[in-house]
């Protein structure tokens, strides 16, 4: 057991937003966009951004050669979209051959070339620029520019991920304007403060703390957007974003406490509650199986799986996932989304049963020795902390649920809120007792290796099993 409660948030938006029948919108061409984001990016380069917001707003700024359908379905090539690549061919059972479209170009004028393609794996897959989708195109073996408009992929071996592995992963990135960098400067670069992209939309500025600004590329090869201008405006306070959202001054909200989607949906004109289902976003709790301080040293309370388990028999997950969003929240069954395949409503989990977990916290030595409602061994209270970003509204909302009900048991928890680059670094570091993560993780299943593997860079506790590792 190494995360108590993941809690799986079906994304609620709240929009004002431009619509193509809206009256600011003649023949559906938007003047501006401006949603509201609790956090700021850390950069805008495709393989070095880490964040969710500067992956949500690269995307409108960089292509890859084809994403996964509306159906995220990894392993059906039908049901992909061409972006950068016109078509692709499998030329043998283990070479995927790529055509770029012939109109495909920067937003300096000069064309996407296959030598852009061969640079942008270069970079993802080395060790110095460290990114997160290094992982996931290690079957990749080479690859290669045929021509200037053909790349060849080459795998290791066969399998039914093969092409989702070779685009998915990778926004392609300009070798003229990157190909000089040292990669070990890559990640610091001002291009990932100033990008230069091939995609829908060109970068505008950034207002470091506020605001980056985004515009419509009408020369666009695929087509100019239904939106002229979009401007992602930073505001960490959720209370602060959803006032401005209600005067009007920003269009789109993503996160929203339940009872106001319900309220708004009845009683504000003009604004509308857009569901968004199914999503792989996952929300959950970490033990650190480490200790913080010598990570070649258990955790002393969580290096003992009976005290994990008596933790995680002593949280109602359901309960806490009602009080805070209601319908809109689903109880995680493993580490995964209902999005994946490999959902299973069978899957047998740690029951909720407070009686159990004290039980089971008697049985390993835990007691009230000295009657302050905390559970002591050898003169060692049953105390930790929760880290967590300040910026998330949901997850300090949860962490006092769980608070709360683990206080009724006699363990002692403190919540510690710092800023979200505080925090991703000391998760990294593995400096914390409880982690309160939060992943955006693509629909493959693939990617619990990215948080489950041995070893792996986002496997912030320590975790290993040598069977999962295998699976």
């Amino acid at each position: 057991m190494r995360r108590l409660a993941l809690i799986l948030t079906c994304s609620v938006l709240l929009g004002a937003a431009c619509a193509g029948e809206a009256p600011d919108c003649p023949g559906g061409w938007c003047a501006t966009a401006v949603v509201v984001s609790l956090a700021e990016a850390d950069v805008l380069t495709p393989g070095a951004t880490t964040l969710d917001i500067g992956f949500a707003i690269s995307d409108l700024i960089f292509l890859k050669l084809a994403d996964v359908g509306l159906e995220m379905n990894t392993v059906d090539l039908t049901t992909f979209e061409p972006e950068l690549a016109s078509h692709w061919e499998f030329e043998d059972a283990r070479t995927i051959v790529f055509t770029l479209h012939p109109e495909a170009t920067w937003q300096d004028g000069e064309p996407v070339t296959a030598q852009d393609v061969v640079f942008t794996w270069e970079v993802h897959v080395d060790t110095l620029v460290g990114s997160s989708s290094a992982p996931r195109l290690k079957t990749i073996t080479s690859v290669t520019a045929r021509d200037e408009r053909t790349v060849v992929f080459r795998f290791t071996e066969q399998y039914p991920e093969m092409f989702y592995d070779a685009v998915y992963h990778m926004r392609i990135l300009p070798h003229h304007l990157l190909g000089d960098v040292p990669r070990d400067e890559f990640v610091a670069h001002e291009f990932g403060r100033n990008p230069v992209g091939n995609g829908p939309y060109r970068f505008v500025q950034w207002n470091a703390g506020e605001s980056i600004e985004l515009a419509a590329d009408s020369n666009f090869f695929l087509g100019r957007p239904g939106v002229r201008r979009v401007i992602w405006r930073f505001t960490p306070d959720l209370n602060t974003a959803y006032a401005q959202f209600l005067a009007g001054e920003t269009d789109l909200l993503q996160i929203v406490p339940f009872q106001e989607v319900v309220r708004v949906a009845q009683e504000e004109e003009g604004l509308r509650v857009i569901p968004h289902s199914p999503t792989t976003n996952l929300s959950y709790l970490l033990f650190n199986t480490r200790d913080g301080a010598d990570p070649d040293r258990p955790h002393p309370l969580f290096g003992e799986r009976g005290v994990r388990e008596a933790i995680a028999m002593a949280v109602d997950r359901a309960a806490a996932v009602r009080a805070v969003e209601g319908e809109n929240g689903i109880v995680g069954r493993g580490p995964v989304s209902p999005a994946m395949w490999i959902w299973n409503e069978e899957y047998e989990e740690i029951p909720f049963d407070t009686a159990r977990a004290r039980a089971r916290l008697a049985e390993l030595g835990w007691s009230d020795t000295d009657g302050d409602g905390v559970l002591d061994r050898n003169g060692t209270p049953l105390a930790f902390d929760i880290l967590l970003p300040s910026t998330s509204w949901l997850r300090r909302r949860y962490a006092e649920i769980v608070q709360e009900q683990l206080r009724q048991v006699g363990v002692a928890v403190t919540l510690d809120a710092i800023d979200f680059g505080a925090f991703s670094d000391r998760g990294r570091a593995g400096r914390f007792d409880m982690f309160f993560g939060g992943y955006g993780g693509d629909p493959s299943p693939g990617t619990m290796e990215e948080l489950w593997g041995t070893g792996a860079a986002v496997n912030y506790s320590g975790y290993s099993n040598l069977a999962v590792d295998r699976l």
